[in-house]
């Protein structure tokens, strides 16, 4: 890469873009290397990552050692080999390290879950076979918006206007990080139509049958049409979405530490001191205590946990018996509430 093209992408907003969320998130840290594996799809998004990430480890100070990691979901044929193969090419242009995974995905109920989880567990254990710490995925504004939008039509509260976090824990000793949470899908092509770097078109994207797709085309725009800033406004929802979510775990937290005790494997919640909790404050209560007990934090939101809440607060005595997911069971007495593994 000559010197020109170096400077046009180290200095273009979107790089610096991603260096301000890597600061932020802690990832650069003073005289030290940090090995960061890159979730590359050969798609834009991740394109775009790549060469900026790829960029700041040319600077001075800022050690990380990169390994591009790709998941090959085996879902589109030729077309897909065609991603991992410009993928690993991309990679050997950039001089850097290179690990494919490949997914089974034939037993499959849900597809499209089964790739994502997949997908992450893939990333996780390529970043700890390479020794790396964090793993970079290339979500970017308009993302957080599709997501805020999709789960706010799913009737989501607090938790799940959060959207896609910043940072997460993916496996033990690995975090994920979002760089390209603050920048829009269209900076994103125009900085690699400016620096004149290709990337790979997934045509499933165009499926307008499919949730997300019918609001990436048909939704966003109109959305942007009104407002041009709707995306950075979603990931600015999330924020503060988070910081309640945190006042609401602390509400959750002194409940469950001041009246819920654990009796022969059994959680006992007095029924009386629930009701007198606010309605989202009891449903962290269950949420909390059924996870304890195993439940997937998947498998117990609102369309799980609803019918166990209004119960609970309900004037109704007898006993009601609910089963979630994973054999954990709740039983509402006229006195209590209990969770239980079967």
């Amino acid at each position: 890469m000559d010197f020109k093209k170096r400077a046009k992408i180290s200095y273009h907003p979107v790089v610096k873009a991603i260096a301000r969320s890597l600061k932020a998130a802690e990832v650069i840290k003073p005289r030290g290397e940090v090995a960061v594996v890159v979730g590359v799809s050969g798609g834009a998004d991740s394109v775009a990552l790549l060469l900026g990430m790829h960029a700041l480890s040319q600077r001075r100070g800022w050690g990380m050692r990169l390994v591009v990691g790709h998941v090959q979901h085996h879902l589109r044929g030729d077309e897909a080999e065609a991603d991992a193969l410009f993928v690993e090419d991309l990679a050997k242009h950039l001089g850097l390290a290179y690990e494919r995974r490949d997914l089974d995905l034939r037993e499959a109920k849900n597809i499209e879950e089964a790739a994502r989880r997949g997908r992450y567990e893939a990333l996780g254990e390529i970043a700890v076979q390479a020794d790396c710490v964090w793993v970079a995925t290339a979500h970017h504004a308009d993302d957080q918006l599709e997501t805020v939008l999709m789960r706010l039509l799913r009737g989501a509260g607090a938790r799940g206007l959060r959207g896609v976090a910043k940072v997460r824990s993916l496996v033990e000793g690995v975090k994920i990080v979002r760089p390209l949470l603050g920048v829009g899908k269209e900076q994103i092509e125009k900085f690699l139509c400016e620096t004149e770097q290709d990337w790979r078109e997934d045509h499933t994207n165009a499926d307008v049958e499919r949730w997300r797709a019918k609001l990436r085309h048909e939704v966003l725009p109109v959305l942007k049409e009104i407002r041009g800033d709707a995306a950075i406004k979603a990931v600015q929802l999330g924020d503060r979405m988070r910081g309640l979510e945190g006042v609401l775990q602390d509400a959750v937290a002194e409940v469950i530490e001041n009246d819920a005790r654990e009796v022969d494997g059994v959680f006992h919640l007095p029924r009386d001191r629930a009701r007198q909790c606010r309605e989202i404050v009891l449903m962290g209560v269950l949420r909390s205590l059924a996870m304890l007990k195993g439940v997937d934090s998947d498998r117990c939101g609102e369309r799980e946990l609803g019918p166990i809440t209004k119960s609970v607060r309900d004037q109704q005595g007898g006993m009601r018996q609910f089963e979630l997911y994973g054999g954990v069971r709740v039983v509402v007495t006229r006195d209590s509430v209990l969770i239980s593994n079967n």
